[in-house]
């Protein structure tokens, strides 16, 4: 084998084992941070309400992250965080949410899991406030934790009352989304010519054989 070789292989060693590695124990960084700013009546006494993010596919969505709990009052100022590990919905939301095509976001806001009150905009306006933005969605990075942030929250039971049983929720939230990740790592030349290479010696050694 050449000397040249070697030290391609060598140094083709040591950039794919750190390439192998470059997660692990890194940093994640803020990729996302947006606040929006929801209210709606509801015909339902209620003390707490729940904020859930979804994609859009009928009235349940598909993979509504946020809908195990309501929030109440006393929950303004606090976060809520979930990763793969304790969301069952947080690994395929997060799939859509990379996979480079266009689809649309929903946030709901009720009494009750499924909400009753919801608006969704395009993923490049959701992320990058523009809906025409070319980036369309967070493609080519990792995102490890999605957190809810309250900033404030109004629950007024039973409010405006309008159809006078007592059965009515007026509530005024603002809520802050933020996601943490990191760019994707890319495989450098130098490994993309080692796999290369390996390629064409495997080809060569095949041809010789059968001759």
């Amino acid at each position: 084998m050449k000397l040249a070789t070697r030290r391609l292989l060598i140094l083709g060693f040591v950039e794919f084992t750190f390439f192998l590695f470059a997660g692990i124990g890194a940093r994640a960084d803020l990729l996302f941070s947006r606040s929006f700013t929801e209210g709606a009546g509801f015909d339902i006494s209620a003390s707490g309400v729940y904020i859930t993010v979804n994609y859009a596919m009928g009235f349940s969505g598909l993979f509504p992250l946020f809908d195990s709990a309501s929030w109440g009052v006393g929950d303004v100022g606090t976060t809520r965080t979930l990763t793969q590990a304790t969301d069952p919905d947080f690994s395929n939301f997060v799939e859509r949410l990379t996979d480079g095509d266009l689809e649309q976001i929903v946030f709901w806001l009720g009494a009750t899991p499924r909400g009753t009150s919801g608006y969704g905009m395009l993923e490049p306006d959701f992320i990058y406030g523009n809906p025409a933005d070319p980036r369309v969605d967070l493609h080519g990075y990792r995102i490890d934790s999605i957190s809810l942030f309250m900033n404030s929250l109004t629950i007024d039971s039973p409010g405006g009352d309008p159809n006078g049983d007592g059965q009515w929720t007026d509530v005024n939230s603002t809520f802050t989304l933020s996601m943490n990740g990191e760019p994707v790592p890319e495989p450098s030349p130098i490994i993309l010519a080692i796999l290369g290479a390996g390629a064409l010696s495997t080809t060569r050694r095949h041809l010789a054989h059968r001759s």
